[in-house]
């Protein structure tokens, strides 16, 4: 990368995925809570393994959709905090980049079910296919857009892998009606940014415009019937039950 579009550029990068890279324990913590638990009930209780395959993609995706949308608007606040005015060219990179966050999480409970199902092998053409979008676009955008290309890149690239993933869960494992599931956060999302824009545009400081749009946000999530309290109730007793073993006496 750095032979391509230099150093100052790779560093761009990197200051931006230091910001990924703190989100991703997100996924790889609910992987490994919720790896037992959809196995053991594939075996015994497949209708139940599909639940936990649904109320984790949809708890994930609320979550994503939160963290990706605050800060995608609050790059320009939280970037120099981080930096001390530094790398303030990583800013744009970040507000992409960021959302390769939400594909690579959401990929978390239907690699799981395949896992379960003994069909990961379904995940090699996915890989292949996905870095080979990685690279041709890196090859085709890093020398015009340097980190901004590999941003578009890496995003392009996971966007691809979940969508190929879920159309193999769809077809081979278990099919259900995502769209449903998909209208109430992406409606929160929208609506959560447009108030936080709003809000810093007429003057608000920048900590409070994005409580305000948080509190907004959870409105909507509860009024448009996005997650149930129900599911939430089971969402949490199963992360209790997989965290229990790790806490000390």
């Amino acid at each position: 990368m750095s032979r391509r579009i230099g150093t100052l550029e790779v560093g761009v990068y990197a200051a931006s995925m230091l910001f990924l890279n703190a989100l991703m324990i997100v996924p790889a913590a609910f992987r490994q809570i919720i790896l037992p638990e959809i196995t053991v009930r594939y075996a015994t209780q497949r209708e139940r393994a599909f639940d936990v395959y649904t109320q984790s993609a949809r708890a994930l995706l609320i979550v994503t959709l939160l963290l990706s949308a605050s800060l995608t608007v609050n790059a320009d606040q939280i970037v120099p905090i981080v930096y001390r005015d530094h790398f303030s060219s990583a800013i744009p990179v970040l507000q992409i980049l960021i959302w390769s966050f939400v594909f690579t999480t959401l990929l978390v409970p239907g690699g799981r079910l395949m896992l379960a199902a003994g069909r990961q092998a379904m995940f090699v053409p996915l890989l292949i296919g996905s870095l080979s979008l990685n690279v041709v676009l890196n090859l085709w955008l890093q020398p015009s857009l340097g980190a901004i290309g590999a941003a578009v890149a890496r995003v392009s690239s996971s966007a691809l892998m979940l969508a190929l993933s879920f159309m193999c869960v769809q077809r081979i494992i278990y099919r259900w009606h995502v769209m449903p599931v998909l209208i109430g956060p992406l409606v929160a999302t929208l609506t959560m940014i447009a108030v936080n824009v709003g809000l810093r545009w007429v003057g608000v400081q920048w900590i409070v415009a994005l409580g305000i749009s948080w509190l907004v946000y959870a409105g909507l999530i509860v009024i448009l019937r996005a997650v149930s309290a129900a599911e939430l109730r089971r969402l949490r007793d199963l992360l209790l039950q997989r965290i229990a073993p790790l806490t000390p006496p």
